[in-house]
Formats: structure tokens, sequence, C-alpha cells
């Protein structure tokens, strides 16, 4: 039973380094760096495309929009973490890990504006233009959100 679960943890390892490659790629990629032309960098470049997008892709239709910035492989590489722990040490070892991976993802929806507003476009993106007013701070009677005058 250990070497089964030894070569789920190298695998496991394995694929955080293939998560690490495919963004390193995408860097030198967007940045001009390398030559998508270029065969060999192609081929590498779909082969991380193929191996790592079907893992990320429900992260990222998760996540809010964060302006190009694009941490589900982060969030990817916490949970295999996770994983990686819980079958190392036992379950109870899963839990700060999945505690600390439901956090951040909690921060990261609950101080999106756009989330706030409950303003959505067709295919479930968050619709920019349609943000939720400041809350009037306490003590204040009158509404600052509008403009009376």
């Amino acid at each position: 039973m250990r070497a089964v679960l030894d070569i789920v943890i190298i695998v496991l390892d394995l694929y955080v380094w293939l998560l690490i490659a495919s963004a390193i790629l995408s860097w030198l990629i967007a940045f001009n760096v390398v030559n998508t032309r270029n065969q060999f960098v192609a081929m590498v470049g779909d082969f991380l495309w193929r191996i790592t997008e079907p893992v990320l892709r429900p992260i990222r239709s998760i996540m809010p929009n964060l302006g190009g910035i694009d941490i589900s492989p982060v969030i990817l590489i916490l949970i295999i973490i996770a994983i990686i722990k819980s079958l190392g040490l036992g379950l109870p070892a899963l839990e700060p890990a999945l505690a600390a991976v439901i956090a951040l993802l909690a921060i990261l929806i609950g101080t999106t504006p756009a989330y706030a507003g409950g303003g959505f476009r067709k295919g479930g993106q968050a619709d920019p233009w349609r943000c939720a007013p400041p809350p009037s701070p306490p003590g204040c009677e009158h509404d600052v959100t509008h403009n009376h005058g």
C-alpha cells in the first residue's frame, strides 16, 4: 500500500513542476522572450497547456477577474500540497492546508466589488461597471452615495 502512495505522491510532485513550467513558459511568451513559431517551443507549450488546462479551468471559473493576473496555478499547487500532506501524514494534516485554500478563495471573492454588486454578464463573468456603492460611515444620517444638489 505504501508503494502506491509513494507513486501517487511522485506523480503529484511532477504535476507541480509541470504547473511551474507552464507558468514560466506563459511569462516568457507574454514578454516575447521565446518565439512560439519555433516548433520545439510550440510543442512544449501545447503539451503543458493540454496537461494543465483541464485542471486549471474549473479553478479559473470560480476565481474573480484579477485584471490579467492568473493565480489559479498557485491555488492548484496549494491544493496538491494539501493532498500530498494528507497522503503522507494522514487525514488530519489536510485540515490546515484546506482551510488556508478556502480562506484565500473567500478573501479573493469577497473583496471583489463586481461580486458585491451582483452584476454578472452572460457566461458568469462579473460586470466591472456594476458595483455596489460604498457603505455609509457609522453615525452618518444622510445618503453619501447620491449627489442631491
